[in-house]
């Protein structure tokens, strides 16, 4: 046992204690040369100290490990050391998932053996060693590869390493055992039958580091700390992508959910357990590492809250947590990792980690738009909101389902779009929805027909090349093509400081005799609706139509339809368990089976179009989004600060202000403005012209194919030159070829 102060850990207190941040990580001390540690004893106190903070950070997570109080845990654990509701949960069939719940039910009793004393002391250890006995030096049952391989090896050796010396040196060997379970005899990390990659590798990596510690063994624990270190990269086939996007299960977008969120927690947790020792983490990964967490991950929030298009199939877990028991440990838990290592971003570390807390409001975030192109995913913030467009190609896959979970998503990546105010417009609605009117996409409305799964996102690519945006870091554009579910259309996005404009066009069925529908939004209600033809409170549970120009008005953000469309309104409450979209045997692993999760209800609001009178190319619509923007002002801005559609067909789609053009040129040629101003460019492109703040003009290029090449755009626009601006934009090759590249006028 750990002789250090008895009590409940959280992460606060670890980083505060004095085997945490602020003591034994002996921030002034000097780095050690590995050369001069492996293979000899000197490491051995090494490895001790990293054993005390990998125990410190377990003991953060040990009473979440599982929802069961400890009292249960004790009270109904039998002679032998089963729990028989675990044994009458489970099929034979599903035995590894029991192991699982097995495992964390053993790592809340570790937890709580930390700080107990006395005779309560003597009963959890007896328990301990009882349910311990269960599962050491037998082989693993049959199950997927995460429950042998990572789930109960990582919830063993985390109790393993808070119980110390109360282990015996049988059981410690056999943990130990256990934590090899994905070694494969050469040493590479194995997940189910192939190398480890991404989050599964980092996990994997850490576990080997747990069980280095347990053995005493430095030089196995060299060996997974470069391992893991590799795994940051960025540029890595599953990891940290060059964008600072996370990719896992092939090339899918993955930063909001269990593995981009976990590889955050898990890598800076492993930085700062060897922090300053001869393992430690080179300055450029922990650079990386802090760039992925305010880079890469802060822009897909507002408040405590992750865009629902970035988490992959958590969104059919509550809270988008998923099955993990450290899963509820994410961003902020990376925030909490990185501040004690210091330098220039640590007080934006801060700042996200308490806007995560709730602690500081959403409108404190920094204000930004950023592309990432090798995720088709564009997210816009501003201290009103956050929006976001969530795009597919035949680079990047849409969605995945697995295992029963988010059978329903297939629509994910067809061109979602998250508007968030607070942050819990969307929490945990997404039992509720209405799966083929998710925010932002259109789709054929045909509920007839299953939606097709595509387990762990194979075969689930977008059905086009044309993905993408351009964005100069304050505003932006995005567009793609969808080629998939039985529909073609061309869907844009342009992201201004105070609205987004959403255009499609070319929008056909492949069966001109089914339905055809544009979600605009789909989230709690909050507040009354009203309209430009009805300023009274539209009445709950009717289904309200709205053809003509005007606007729609929810929860303070307003919705303008500057053409007649085909609108449906409906509020309605709402009733359906997580089951709806998640029958995985594992979903109950962690769950007290006698309060098992209640349904989720509530108000839901939903506005769409449903498509009708197609022209010969298609249907097309045309909305606002204007966050903030009450009904009284609505006239005040339409005459003054709203964008105007300069042009929605299957060649160009564009809107310009002032001080402000963006194109999407889906061919060459020409944009021109009523006020002579004029974009031209030689290659399909997205572009963006845009006056600065500071006087200055950006003019910006985007790539949405990714084909290398160069672009030829010329500006005529007398406010900023007198003459013509003609350049030339090249594209590289590889992973940069979707990046937007920026020039400023006058060039300095």
């Amino acid at each position: 046992m750990h002789e250090v102060n008895k009590r409940l850990f959280n992460r606060r207190t670890f980083l505060k204690s004095t085997t945490g941040a602020v003591g034994s990580l002996g921030l002034a001390g000097p780095a050690f040369s590995l050369s001069q540690w492996i293979g000899t004893t000197d490491a051995l106190p090494e490895l001790a100290l990293i054993r005390q903070r990998m125990a410190d950070q377990s003991l953060v997570i040990a009473p979440e490990a599982n929802w069961i109080s400890v009292d249960q845990l004790l009270r109904t654990l039998d002679p032998t050391g089963h729990w028989p509701d675990l044994e009458a949960q489970f099929k034979p069939e599903h035995e590894g998932v029991k192991r699982y719940g097995h495992c964390t039910r053993i790592l809340k009793l570790a937890g709580a053996f930390y700080a107990a004393t006395g005779s309560q002391r003597t009963q959890l250890a007896d328990a301990l060693h009882r349910s311990l006995g269960v599962w050491l030096g037998k082989p693993h049952p049959p199950s997927a590869g995460w429950f042998y391989q990572i789930g109960s090896p990582l919830a063993l050796g985390q109790a393993a390493l808070i119980m110390g010396n109360e282990l015996s040196a049988s059981e410690k060997a056999e943990v130990v055992t256990i934590l090899k379970t994905c070694v494969r005899p050469d040493g590479v990390l194995d997940y189910s039958g192939s190398p480890a990659t991404g989050e599964n590798l980092m996990h994997e990596a850490t576990i080997q580091v747990m069980a280095g510690c347990l053995a005493n063994d430095p030089a196995y624990v060299a060996r997974y700390t470069k391992q893991a270190e590799q795994e940051i990269g960025p540029g890595r086939s599953e990891s940290i992508q060059v964008d600072f996007s996370f990719h896992q299960h092939g090339p899918q977008f993955y930063s909001g959910g269990l593995y981009g969120l976990g590889f955050a927690r898990d890598a800076t947790a492993l930085a700062l357990a060897l922090h300053k020792t001869a393992f430690a983490f080179a300055p450029d990964k922990l650079e990386t590492l802090t760039r992925y967490v305010l880079d890469g991950l802060q822009p897909l929030t507002r408040g405590r809250s992750l865009d629902f298009t970035t988490v992959g199939r958590m969104v059919a877990w509550p809270l988008k947590h998923g099955p993990d028991h450290d899963s509820g440990f994410g961003a902020k838990a990376a925030c909490d990792h990185l501040i004690p290592f210091g330098g220039k971003r640590q007080a934006e570390l801060q700042a996200f980690a308490r806007r995560l807390r709730g602690e500081t409001e959403a409108k404190t975030a920094p204000a930004g738009n950023r592309l990432f192109w090798m995720s088709d995913y564009m997210a816009h913030n501003r201290p009103g909101f956050h929006a976001s467009a969530r795009m597919s190609s035949r680079r990047v896959y849409s969605h995945e389902s697995g295992g029963k979970q988010n059978e329903l998503g297939y629509h994910l990546g067809d061109g979602a779009m998250c508007l968030m105010q607070t942050g819990e417009e969307y929490r945990d609605i997404f039992p509720l929805w209405d799966w083929r009117r998710i925010p932002g996409v259109s789709c054929v409305y045909n509920p007839a027909v299953p939606l097709p799964l595509h387990s762990w996102g194979i075969g689930s690519y977008g059905g086009s090349d044309w993905a993408g945006g351009v964005s100069d870091g304050t505003s932006g554009a995005a567009a793609m093509e969808v080629h998939r579910g039985g529909l073609h259309a061309l869907k844009a996005w342009f992201f201004l400081d105070e609205v987004v404009v959403c255009l499609g066009a070319a929008i056909k069925s492949y069966d001109s005799t089914l339905p055809v529908v544009t979600s605009v939004n789909q989230c709690w209600a909050k507040g009354p609706v009203t309209t430009s033809m009805n300023t009274a409170a539209l009445a709950a549970d009717e289904t309200h139509t709205h053809k003509t120009a005007g606007w729609v008005h929810h929860d303070g953000v307003t919705y303008l339809f500057p053409q007649p469309s085909n609108l449906r309104i409906r509020t309605e409450r709402k009733s359906a368990p997580w089951k709806t979209l998640n029958t995985a045997p594992h979903r109950d692993a962690r769950e007290d089976p006698a309060h098992p999760p209640a349904a989720v209800e509530g108000e839901v609001f939903s506005l769409w179009i449903e498509h009708e009178n197609a022209a010969k190319e298609g249907f097309k619509y045309s909305y606002v989004v204007a966050p903030g923007l009450a009904p009284s002002d609505i006239a005040a801005f339409s005459k003054t600060k709203s964008p105007t559609i300069v042009s929605n067909t299957p060649t160009l789609q564009a809107i310009a202000t002032p001080d402000l053009v963006q194109g999407i040129f889906w061919k060459p040629g020409a944009l021109v403005l009523p006020d002579q101003r004029k974009l031209e460019v030689d290659q399909p492109c997205i572009v963006q012209w845009r006056r600065t703040a500071n006087g200055r003009w950006t003019l910006a290029v985007g790539n949405p194919t990714h084909r290398a090449g160069k672009v030829l755009v010329r500006v005529q626009d007398t406010v900023a030159s007198a003459q013509p601006i003609v350049t030339t934009f090249t594209f590289p090759e590889g992973a940069e070829a979707g990046r937007s590249l920026v020039q400023n006028f006058p060039k300095a």
